[in-house]
């Protein structure tokens, strides 16, 4: 009983954690959309400059994420 219970206890903060990971995951790459298409639309190559490094940094983001979520998914496999 106390083993199913410490599992319950671990295992619903993770998967609320989980849930926050995926949408900010999502917002992220509707952001790397957006501003792939503002890169698109922008002629000049100044203005271009802090979309690309914002892209790349929000690349990195997305990246980032998703290590945490597929680490946070391997944790909660385990605790099934």
């Amino acid at each position: 009983i106390y083993n199913s219970w410490i599992k319950k206890q671990i295992q619903t903060p993770l998967q609320q954690i989980l849930e926050l990971l995926n949408k900010n995951l999502s917002i992220l790459k509707e952001n790397k959309i957006k501003i792939e298409h503002q890169i698109k639309n922008t002629k000049t190559q100044s203005l271009q400059w802090p979309l690309i490094a914002s892209k790349t940094r929000t690349h990195m983001r997305i990246t980032d994420l998703e290590k945490h979520i597929n680490s946070i998914n391997i944790y909660i496999n385990k605790l099934k």
